[in-house]
């Protein structure tokens, strides 16, 4: 897999989950793949790439400071 498109795929990753959501029992990767643009969802289904998402849950603490 080229390196950029493993930055473009952990950009998107990243975006999707550090975004605070306030509604309840949402699955957070569900939602991720849901705003995956059309062009990155061909490369996922292509069977030529193999890719591995990260998940970091980002907590904040009462003053709104994160916490991984």
């Amino acid at each position: 897999m080229r390196p950029a498109f493993k930055i473009l795929l952990l950009s998107i990753c990243t975006l999707c989950f550090s975004c605070e959501n306030n509604k309840e029992n949402i699955d957070p990767l569900q939602e991720a793949i849901k705003g995956i643009p059309a062009q990155l969802k061909q490369k996922i289904d292509s069977t030529e790439y193999e890719i591995q998402i990260v998940y970091t849950q980002i907590e904040r603490d009462a003053k709104g400071n994160p916490h991984l």
